[in-house]
């Protein structure tokens, strides 16, 4: 047997007050007195409804009395145990102890509140709590008094409660923690910073005696050093203690010396008895309210006048009830008024009771306390008078309405937490796990028994970078909530995604105690994401890039060197109706299983990408080649096919190629395209099964076709509307949120399919079309621009004109015109202007810029970075935006030299008030990366997509 570190404090003032009650009590039964007074009554009916178990004992251990809830708590009645030894309450294993814990109880006096284990009429047995007080009749004959408490539902709802960390949030004692080396103050609750009025850094620059009155610093140093020295380490006192704000209370104060392997401390437990001394002083004076004040601190008592209804209360009923304490207590009637309707059956049904067959009760019911509703526990008994008539009710009331709500809300968690569809976990500090819900072991496949103990790499998927994981632990060590997904590993093997978050769980010193892993399993949607992003950019057959993202991935190779390749196996449509397209197919990926063996002999893989052009069509890119290597590998490829026997009938195949270099032949992938089109074509012209570099004499009948083509066809999509404008999202940084698109063209043929602008603009350029172009993406702009801010959707748009838009006279008349008809907001409208085309007419640019300027809209330069003289330029134009060529971004986390640029554009632009805009933005890394570098808004793929207005702005909610 042991003091219970965990015990609650209240607990054992509230012991240490009934010992003093019991004693009172003894005296009210002195032997031979027939007739008892009031006072007398009052202290037996205080034996009688008190809800903590009394017994007295005699030096023999024989029982002397018991009250009634110590018969609840055993299952005995009173006549059943007085006269018999109280050893029958103990496991027999501990009769001897108890014996001997008696003697040693009589020979040497009091003991301190203790667990033990004890044994009810059936058997049972269960924990109590327990203390003693020794006393004496007129005779010297000694007594021992114990007081019981039933502790089996507390301990289980206490080993609950501190787990989910309950405990310190509701402990109302002040404690502050004590440096046993300087004697200064090192922590402290907030009980003790509210109390106290002192915040923490004062206290900590103050030795613990400066809150006491009068202390001297000699007398306490001398005190902490006895502690220091004696086996207990404990030492209790009563001083007053001045509040920052000069008001002083009365307090108990015990040190507690605290050793860890780590560290010692010492502990200052304080308790405000400003109110219980002043009541104990007042009840001096009224031997009556004595009994009923010093019952437990929270409890009311009363007195109900069965002739008159008058109620008496005590001072904490009072307080209970929300009044004065020096007020008059209500009738019963008006009391009742305070009670909710619902509950006053309930009431009456237990005072009729008590009134006619003197039944003792015990019931919750609501009082309404300044308006709140709150939740009283009330016991209460009948008093008899001399002829054995009730005349009276006394009992206690306890006001219990944070007890229902933490019970509720405990109920709430844990229901919540088992009934939830996502899968929950905790771990404490150092990641162990300690419990897990019935969905984590759906999902995982780990039993409950399986998991508990382990960590929680048991679930990773060994495809998560360690700086995920480091970035994880820094957030949640440091108190902060981490959110993310994460690919885990099932028992069995498969994986699966989580969506969730990992927070923090803080024990009573508010230090971390615990993690709470909370995900949804968002397996299903990560694969359908997947797959559609894998249906977007691959071909499914052959598993290369698919036509659109090969020329997206080829777009950002012009800024330097290197070779084309279009490959077509010849006659592959013969193939096919010979053999059938299932078995074509699998020719086919033999075929470019033989280019990529060519391919990975020869070069890295990060020189070179492949796509699927058409049926019998692959193009190739090697970045860093000249013509003469790109030539010898397109005739090895051509070889090494030759040489392949396709299919067990040994089928032969070749294949023609058409080379062509950057920067020599082309300086975008639509030109690129068109000319390595012209070099298969010629090679195939030539007898087929060759390469062929690319010469401008390939494309003369090919160009004028095409460009008479292409002109066509713009014309005709002018005339049908079929150029449409797609919107793609730009992320501002600082906020993480969107309200800006960049309006970007497609054109939409008459099959249904859609047209990148790289297919058409140079010819639209060319034939002069180009404006018209422009003029329809704009006016479609402004339209949805005023559309959606009468939603009070507040969006912005940036469009983008050409030199050909700023050197026509009659372009910003045209868009002045059109912003006012469509009623759109000139301060959300962008233009964004390249500095080539700004400078051809430098004059008329800038007059171009002040008109547009002068209605409110703003100006962006796009492709800044790539020209030595953007800098020059940059003061002159006066534009609001700047958007760092795509170039510098879409390798920024590999490469230092682009970072190195891109800090210094972003800091320039800061200085100038100008805005910035990063395009070509593919990964999470590369966005850190800029936020860190103060850029102000992200645009790529890793952030959105180019979509039509439709599906762009389906999500976007509604701003006031």
């Amino acid at each position: 047997m042991s003091h219970p570190s965990h015990l609650p404090q209240d607990l054992e003032f509230l012991l240490k007050g009934l010992e003093r009650r019991i004693a009172d009590i003894s005296h009210a039964m002195e032997k031979g007195k027939k007739v008892l007074d009031t006072a007398d009554l009052l202290r037996l009916a205080a034996w009688d409804v008190a809800d903590t178990g009394l017994c007295i004992v005699d030096e023999n251990g024989l029982f002397v009395d018991v009250n009634p809830a110590y018969t609840r708590i055993y299952g005995y009645s009173c006549e059943e145990l007085v006269g018999r030894p109280f050893t029958m309450m103990l496991p027999e294993a501990s009769e001897a102890m108890g014996k001997k814990a008696l003697k040693d109880f009589f020979d040497n006096g009091g003991e301190p509140v203790m667990e033990w284990e004890a044994r009810k009429k059936d058997g049972t047995l269960f924990p109590i709590l327990a203390t003693a007080g020794l006393f004496k009749d007129e005779k010297g004959t000694k007594y021992k008094i114990t007081s019981v408490m039933d502790i089996s539902r507390s301990r289980k709802e206490r080993d609950l409660h501190q787990r989910l960390g309950f405990i310190f949030e509701n402990l109302k004692e002040e404690i502050f923690l004590i440096n046993p080396d300087t004697l200064c103050f090192e922590e402290a609750n907030a009980s003790a910073l509210n109390n106290s009025g002192f915040d923490l850094n004062t206290l900590r620059s103050m030795a613990f005696w400066e809150l006491f009155i009068g202390a001297e610093g000699a007398v306490f140093k001398e005190l902490v050093a006895e502690m220091e020295s004696c086996s207990e380490g404990k030492r209790r006192f009563q001083v007053y203690i001045c509040r920052r704000d000069k008001t002083c209370y009365e307090a108990e104060v015990r040190l507690q010396r605290i050793r860890t392997e780590e560290t010692c401390v010492i502990a200052m437990l304080v308790r405000d008895i400003s109110e219980s001394m002043e009541t104990l002083r007042a009840l001096k004076e009224s031997e009556e309210n004595l009994s009923e004040a010093q019952q437990v601190a929270g409890i009311g008592s009363w007195k109900l006048n069965r002739n008159t209804e008058i109620l008496r209360w005590s001072r904490q009923m009072f307080r209970i009830m929300g009044l004065s304490p020096d007020g008059s207590p209500p009738d019963f009637a008006s009391f009742l008024k305070q009670v909710p309707e619902k509950d006053h059956a309930h009431i009456e049904k237990a005072l009729d009771a008590a009134w006619n067959e003197g039944e003792a009760f015990q019931l919750e019911h609501g009082v309404f306390v300044k308006g709140e509703l709150r939740i009283l526990s009330v016991m209460g008994r009948a008093i008899r008078d001399d002829q054995g008539r009730v005349q009276h009710l006394v009992g206690t009331s306890q006001d219990i309405t944070e007890k229902k709500k933490a019970e509720a809300e405990l109920h709430k968690l844990t229901m919540a937490i088992e009934q939830s569809t996502n899968v929950v976990f905790i771990t404490d500090r150092h990641g162990t796990i300690e419990y897990v819900n019935g969905v984590f072991e759906r999902v995982t496949g780990y039993v409950r028994e399986e998991a508990i103990g382990q960590n929680p790499r048991i679930l990773a998927s060994g495809e998560t970078r360690p700086e995920t994981y480091a970035s994880l632990w820094e957030t949640i060590l440091s108190g902060h909530t981490w959110r993310g997904d994460f690919k885990n590993k099932t028992k069995g093997g498969s994986f699966y995604w989580g969506k969730g978050l990992i927070t923090p769980v803080r024990g009573l010193g508010g230090e971390i105690v615990h993690f709470l892993a909370i995900q949804e399993d968002i397996t299903e949607k990560k694969q359908a994401e997947e797959r559609a992003l894998y249906l977007e950019t691959y071909d499914v057959q052959t598993g290369l890039l698919n036509r659109d993202s090969f020329i997206r991935r080829l777009d950002g190779e012009f800024s330097g060197t290197g070779a084309g390749l279009l490959i077509d196996i010849d006659g592959f449509k013969l193939v096919n109706d010979q053999i059938g397209y299932a078995r074509g197919d699998q020719v086919l990926r033999a075929l470019i299983r033989t280019v990529h063996q060519v391919m990975d002999a020869r070069l890295a893989a990060d020189r070179w990408f492949m796509g699927r052009f058409g049926g019998d069509q692959m193009a190739l890119f090697i970045r860093n080649m000249g013509s003469a290597e790109a030539l010898a590998l397109g005739e090895e490829i051509r070889r090494q096919v030759e040489a392949k026997r396709f299919e067990d009938s040994g089928l032969r195949l070749t294949v023609s190629a058409g080379l062509a270099m950057i920067p020599e032949h082309a300086g975008d992938a639509a030109t690129l395209l068109a000319v390595l089109d012209a070099a298969l074509g010629k090679a195939k012209e030539l007898g087929k099964n060759r390469c062929r570099i690319f010469v401008p004499k390939d494309r003369e009948g090919e160009l004028k076709r095409a460009t008479f083509h292409k002109k066509q066809r713009i014309l005709d999509a002018l005339a049908a509307d079929r150029f449409e404008v797609w919107y793609q999202p730009l992320l501002h940084l600082a906020s993480r949120k969107i309200f800006h698109y960049e309006a970007l063209v497609r054109m939409r043929e008459t099959d249904g399919s859609v047209v990148l602008p790289g297919a058409f603009i140079q010819a639209a350029e060319r034939h002069g079309l180009v404006g018209s172009i422009d003029r329809v993406v704009a006016q479609k702009t402004f339209v949805l621009q005023a559309l959606l801010e009468k939603q009070g959707r507040k969006i912005s748009f940036s469009m983008n004109l050409s030199a050909r838009d700023l050197a026509d006279a009659g372009m910003a008349a045209f868009l002045q015109k059109s912003i006012k008809e469509s009623g759109a907001d000139p301060q959300k409208l962008i233009f964004e202007i390249t500095e080539t085309a700004a400078i051809q007419d430098m004059d008329r640019a800038l007059d171009f810029i002040r008109q547009m300027k002068a209605l409110g809209c703003r100006f962006s330069l796009d492709d800044f970075g790539v020209g030595f003289t953007s800098f020059v330029y940059l003061r002159e134009l006066g534009v609001d935006y700047i958007k760092i060529d795509g170039s510098f971004i879409r390798k920024l986390h590999e490469r230092q030299e682009d970072r190195s640029v891109v800090r210094a554009i972003a800091q320039m632009a800061r200085e100038l008030g100008i805005m910035t805009v990063a395009e070509f933005v593919e990964v999470p890394e590369t966005l850190e990366i800029l936020s860190g570098f103060g850029v102000d808004f992200g645009q790529g793929f890793f952030i959105g997509k180019p979509a039509p207005a439709a599906l762009a702005f389906s999500r976007i909610p509604v701003q006031p």
